[in-house]
Parts: structure tokens; sequence; C-alpha cells
């Protein structure tokens, strides 16, 4: 939670520091300045929770076998492949990388 607005977010890190990449919507949202000192607040997410983009979800349902491999797949890994459909802002790019993510699925569990 950053100013009483909770966000889901990933350390990234870089030069033996850890940075917090926040959006310039969430910052407005939150209703902070920059540069401005905050004070930030974790707790730790339920590790085995995913949550999956409705259009990523669709294509699943619409692709069995993908579905039935998408399940055997890690939290983890499913977060990654769900974070990658989510993070598209365009139609056309969510619609490419729903694509990429279901061949790689396959792909990756057919070797």
């Amino acid at each position: 939670m950053i100013a009483g607005v909770f966000i889901n977010c990933a350390f990234q890190i870089g030069k033996g520091r850890r940075y917090l990449i926040l959006s310039s919507d969430f910052i407005k949202q939150a209703g902070v300045d920059v540069p401005q000192y905050v004070t930030v607040s974790f707790s730790i997410a339920d590790q085995s929770a995913v949550d999956i983009p409705l259009e990523l979800e669709l294509a699943l349902r619409k692709d069995r076998r993908a579905e039935k491999l998408w399940s055997k797949l890690s939290p983890g890994k499913q977060r990654g492949y769900a974070y990658r459909i989510a993070s598209a802002k365009r139609q056309e790019t969510i619609e490419k990388r729903i694509e990429e993510v279901l061949e790689d699925i396959i792909n990756t569990n057919e070797k």
C-alpha cells in the first residue's frame, strides 16, 4: 500500500538496489508528487493466486489443449504470462501476445 492505495507490483533490482516502478496513473491516484518520500507497507501475497486477464481466460477456454497445459504450469509461470497480457495497452497487442503465449505454452510442453 502506498499513500493508502493498494497496489500489486514487483521489484526491479539494479546496481545492488531495489526499485519499485510505479505508473504515472498510480502516482496520480495515490496523490503523490515526484520526488516525494512516502511510507510503503508490504504484505506477502498468496503465492498460489493468479489474476488471469479476461482475454487470456477466454482464449484458454477456446483452446482445450492450451488450457490443460496452462493448469500444469506453476503459479509463478502463470503470473508471468498473465502479466505479459495485462501489461499490453492496445487491443491488437493483447491479441498478439495471447497468440504468442498460447504458442509458447504448447511448444514448451511438447519438448
